[in-house]
């Protein structure tokens, strides 16, 4: 008998992505080896290799959704037969589609865990795509302020003036001013996270949910977060290991919360200033929010899993979305990234500088330039 309701039990069509061509070659078992153990370990041999890459080891999805509702079986195998992996279905059968389909409904949870190989031993070479944070790196490395002043050298942010200013490349430079400091002294307490919570978040409860992080920085002795906040009266709280809610002690300026408690309160005011460079860190993340996530293989602590970061179809609408983004914002900003612009000959002074930060090394002059 079937459970569920239609909703649940109806063929599903957002199943996953596809792996390339020879990876999806490489992960399909041969019929021999499909039929000599078509149980659970065929199953699990064929779901890492075809599905892992999009839903994660254990279906905790990534780049594909999580494989958590109650699927019903017959649904699932049809489903995976006629679609998937997604454009190569002809790469899993249908006794592949009943083994993964088992597997799936058995329980993911019982995976092996991800092992190294051999020492020495090494997988295929294979490109891959830069994953959310490493994005967002290169995106403000290379449309990031280019106006701000410099000021004193430094080593550490506790060498300069660290609510108005941050230590970069070596020197402290002015924060523009959308950029304000949250800081926060633990004294005495062990306090494994603190973030920032308000309206201009959406009072995110933890970090994940979009709360700001702020980072312990031993220069200066006290959780420290720089972010840029829109225009207008903010009110926020700074939230301590994810549960407790305390007023900023070094913003005086407070109004009641509602429940016997106060909120800190903050105005900002940068409309018609002039602004000192182009994306901050904390827009550069915003635009990064709809790019797939990673998944994380069993055993795997780290974001860098090369097939979690294969390109799939959800990956490519999700990439160029984020680059028309981007160029809309550097469009907007260009007299901020291009001081120059405007000016004779800008493109002569201007490309050979964000080359150098584009492939961080000089660049041989060219001719070409010069025309």
């Amino acid at each position: 008998p079937r459970t569920g309701s239609p909703a649940d039990t109806a063929p599903r069509t957002d199943m996953g992505g596809s792996r390339g061509d020879a990876a999806a070659d490489a992960g399909r078992l041969s019929d021999a080896q499909l039929g000599a153990d078509a149980g659970l370990r065929d199953g699990r041999a064929l779901y890492t290799a075809q599905c892992a890459s999009c839903h994660g080891d254990v279906g905790q999805g990534g780049a594909g959704p999580a494989l958590t509702r109650p699927y019903v079986r017959e649904y699932l195998a049809d489903y995976i037969d006629a679609e998937m992996p997604l454009g190569r279905p002809e790469l899993c059968d249908r006794a592949c589609a009943e083994a993964i389909a088992d597997y799936i409904l058995a329980d993911l949870r019982a995976a092996a865990p991800t092992e190294c190989g051999p020492e020495g031993a090494a997988g295929p070479r294979a490109l891959r795509l830069l994953n959310r944070r490493e994005w967002v790196v290169s995106v403000r490395a290379l449309f990031a302020e280019s106006a701000a002043t410099p000021q004193a050298a430094c080593d550490a942010l506790g060498a300069c003036d660290w609510l108005r200013a941050s230590c970069a490349d070596g020197v402290c430079m002015d924060d523009p001013c959308p950029v304000k400091t949250f800081a926060f002294d633990p004294g005495d307490r062990a306090l494994r996270s603190v973030h920032v919570a308000g309206t201009f978040n959406g009072w995110a409860p933890t970090v994940a949910a979009g709360g700001w992080p702020l980072r312990f920085d031993a220069s200066v002795g006290r959780f420290i977060g720089k972010f840029e906040v829109p225009d207008g009266e903010h009110q926020y709280k700074l939230v301590l290991d994810e549960r407790e809610w305390v007023a900023d002690p070094s913003n005086p300026r407070r109004v009641s919360d509602g429940f016997s408690g106060e909120n800190s309160v903050l105005a900002q005011a940068c409309a018609g200033q002039p602004q000192a460079g182009g994306l901050a860190l904390p827009e550069v993340a915003a635009l990064a929010r709809d790019l797939p996530a990673e998944t994380r293989p069993r055993g795997f602590a780290y974001d860098t899993h090369a097939s979690a970061t294969l390109v799939t179809p959800s990956h490519i609408e999700a990439w160029l979305a984020a680059g028309r983004a981007v160029a809309r914002v550097v469009e907007a900003r260009a007299a901020a990234v291009a001081p120059c612009v405007g000016a004779p000959d800008c493109a002569r002074d201007f490309v050979p500088r964000w080359l150098e930060r584009a492939f961080r090394a000089p660049q041989a002059p060219r001719p070409s330039l010069a025309t």
